[in-house]
């Protein structure tokens, strides 16, 4: 799996690909767009609307096991992915041009519910993802959970859902990260 980002700094694409490891072949997955603050968090949809520090999508591996990516906008020591009361560290990487932090990490936990996004209200259950990212001395610097960038799907670009019938062959698994910086 790759993630990374294309576009332009102030309206950047978070990019989700697989790649065949027996043919090297790439395809994008999921796209993600969004606004940039001048600060380097991410704009809300409306003038008004709050910022946010994360974005993070999660990927169902199996019924216990599931792969969460994202991003932190802002440096981070650390990076914790937590549901059903179980606290994981992801593996991080730096983007110097941006500032900001990728994490990804493959957990054992359930999946979150595929109609989790059906109400207006946000999903609140056990599966619910929290991700909190922390400086050098361990401290909290931001914390986030659930909400309208917290835990979405990698989607299926032909028919926006996830789809067994489009998934990326057996030898399309989680390998490697990559970071590409907009223009």
């Amino acid at each position: 799996m790759l993630i990374g980002l294309e576009g332009t700094r102030d309206q950047p694409g978070f990019i989700v690909a697989f790649r065949d490891q027996e043919t090297a072949a790439v395809q994008v997955w999921d796209t993600l767009g969004f606004g940039r603050e001048s600060n380097g968090d991410i704009a809300g949809k409306r003038a008004g609307d709050p910022a946010y520090q994360f974005l993070s999508s999660q990927l169902a591996l199996g019924p216990n096991k599931v792969l969460d990516i994202g991003l932190y906008t802002r440096a981070a020591h650390r990076i914790t992915v937590t549901s059903e009361g179980h606290a994981t560290d992801a593996h991080i990487a730096k983007n110097a041009a941006t500032g900001w932090t990728f994490f990804w990490v493959q957990r054992s936990a359930r999946p979150l519910p595929t109609d989790r996004f059906a109400t207006p209200e946000h999903y609140r259950g056990p599966e619910q993802v929290t991700v909190t990212a922390y400086d050098g001395a361990g401290r909290p610097q931001h914390t986030a959970t659930g909400g309208p960038l917290v835990g979405g799907s990698v989607q299926n670009p032909r028919d926006g859902s996830p789809s067994e019938s489009g998934a990326p062959s057996a030898t399309a698994v989680p390998t490697c990260l990559i970071a590409s910086t907009p223009k």
